[in-house]
């Protein structure tokens, strides 16, 4: 009786696993839209937990299972991958975002303007170019998966031709 209660223990686990994992690339990119679908929905209600979870899931779309289905994928799919990548950035940082607003600029315009005329006379030029560099890095990351993308499309269309 316990071994039965084993085997069916391990059976419901298993099945569960793969339920979870896409089987095909249209699977893959239907559950990634899914996913992404419910993050725009509920993501601003998200507490420290639930963005846990939506990260151990977006990780195993991001790469895990992109990884295994990659090849198969055309650009346009490799470019709606890229664009769920974008969009989980932004619903995961937004609200920071708004935080960070509302606690340093709204309502503020005044004293950001003060800021940055202090900067200026006090020639500190160079946190302001520190700053510039590292949005530009984050923009680079970004830029260097496009540039990938444009690369296999152009493999792609070579193979046509």
């Amino acid at each position: 009786m316990k071994t039965s209660l084993k085997i069916l223990v391990l059976i419901l686990v298993t099945l569960t696993v793969i339920s979870c994992r896409p089987f095909s690339k249209e699977s893959y990119l239907e559950k990634y839209g899914k996913f992404m679908s419910e993050v725009s929905e509920k993501g601003a209600s998200y507490n420290d937990k639930d963005w846990e979870k939506a990260d151990e899931k977006f990780n195993k779309f991001n790469t895990d299972w992109y990884d295994h289905f990659k090849e198969d994928l055309t650009w346009q799919e490799k470019l709606t991958t890229t664009k769920y990548n974008l969009q989980y950035t932004y619903y995961k940082t937004m609200p920071q975002a708004s935080d960070l607003f509302n606690t340093y600029l709204k309502g503020n315009y005044g004293k950001v303007k003060e800021r940055i005329l202090y900067y200026k006379e006090n020639k500190m030029d160079g946190d302001i170019d520190a700053l510039l560099k590292q949005a530009k890095k984050a923009g680079d990351s970004s830029l260097i998966q496009i540039q990938e993308l444009i690369k296999e499309v152009d493999k792609q269309m070579d193979k046509k031709n």
